[in-house]
């Protein structure tokens, strides 16, 4: 979440410096890198019911869920781009977020608080939303660091929380596993 809500609060100075002049021969380069960023930013959030799923010996359905979710957002990526040009296969990448379901079967899995652990993720990638939206909006260097400071500030305040739900889930999968 950090390093995507960074490339998108920032998103303006980011294709300046990355795309130099080139930026400029490519209208809306700016909201390829948000569309972008969003995407990886959001299916970031897989790893832990990726990790748990494959320490607790579900393997195959992790591997039909990735398989699944990457013909997908191939799919999505072909289809959209066809029809959208290279705006579409950016937002095809959000086929990848079916990856998201991982979290949800290691809940299960686990027999974890799925309520609490859902607000654990659900709270960064909401905070950062709104942030990189007020930051879009004003497209001002100054007020994007004050918001990205925030973000980092209330990350790491919530990171006890998130610390937390992962001492339970290794707590539960060692159990599962016999260790």
């Amino acid at each position: 979440c950090g390093i995507g809500s960074s490339l998108i609060i920032f998103s303006d100075l980011m294709t300046k410096v990355i795309f130099n002049k080139y930026a400029l021969n490519i209208p809306n380069i700016k909201v390829y890198l948000i569309i972008i960023s969003l995407a990886y930013s959001i299916y970031s959030f897989n790893a832990v019911g990726y990790f748990s799923l494959l320490a607790t010996r579900y393997e195959q359905f992790v591997t039909n869920l990735v398989i699944a979710s990457g013909i997908l957002s191939l799919s999505l990526i072909y289809i959209l781009s066809l029809k959208f040009g290279l705006i579409g296969a950016c937002i095809g990448n959000l086929g990848y977020v079916l990856t998201l379901a991982l979290n949800v079967k290691a809940i299960k899995v686990l027999k974890i608080d799925g309520v609490k652990y859902l607000k654990v993720l659900v709270s960064p990638i909401l905070l950062t939303v709104i942030f990189s939206i007020v930051s879009l909006i004003f497209n001002n260097i100054f007020l994007s660091a004050v918001l990205y400071i925030i973000i980092i500030i209330i990350l790491l305040h919530q990171l006890d929380r998130y610390t937390d739900v992962l001492k339970k889930i290794i707590i539960t999968i060692k159990k599962i596993i016999k260790l």
